[in-house]
């Protein structure tokens, strides 16, 4: 368990010398979390590097119900910032059992995917959710003074804004329809 690449796939070796080490060093920490109970404490603390060291690991997740000897997903830092990458990394016991009865972890398989587009995915539908939560937060005294045309122009304002965040739009037009003409 020191952290060797025993056998990889040609898409791993694409990856650069620093994103093999981070997976490596993610395997590592992951099986500090399978063998030792003291470690498994603090394994759900998401965004934190894992064991505060540093590393650019986020925190050791536990990939089944079984969490004292199950797989664990960790996130890598890819290899620059737009890209994601989970590790699932699933222990390989020893045949014989150690003293109290547990099979030690012999070695652990690590199986990386770019998890980029979900992450993405995630991170888009979180500033959809501000931009509307944006849009109905309107202060009520502010508008309460305004009168229709001024009102009209804070809520174009927030749209605005938010199509340019979320989609990066700089010309679209709005149109409010009243449905009785």
């Amino acid at each position: 368990l020191d952290g060797r690449v025993l056998w990889c796939n040609d898409r791993f070796l694409r990856y650069d010398t620093s994103t093999q080490a981070r997976i490596a060093r993610a395997c590592r920490q992951a099986v500090r979390t399978m063998s030792d109970p003291a470690a498994r404490g603090g394994e759900a603390r998401q965004g934190q590097g894992v064991g505060g060291d540093g590393s650019g690991v986020d925190a050791v997740q536990p990939a089944g119900p079984q969490a004292d000897s199950s797989s664990r997903r960790i996130e890598v830092p890819g290899t620059d910032e737009s890209t994601f990458l989970e590790v699932l990394v699933s222990p390989i016991f020893d045949d014989t059992a150690q003293p109290g009865g547990q099979r030690g972890v012999r070695m652990v398989a690590g199986v990386v995917s770019d998890v980029s587009v979900i992450r993405r995915r995630r991170q888009k539908q979180a500033a959809i959710e501000r931009a509307g939560n944006e849009l109905v937060r309107i202060d009520a005294e502010t508008i309460r003074t305004q009168h229709t045309g001024e009102r009209l122009r804070v809520l174009e304002q927030k749209i605005f804004r938010s199509a340019r965040e979320l989609r990066n739009f700089d010309h679209f037009a709005i149109r409010l329809i009243e449905p009785h003409t």
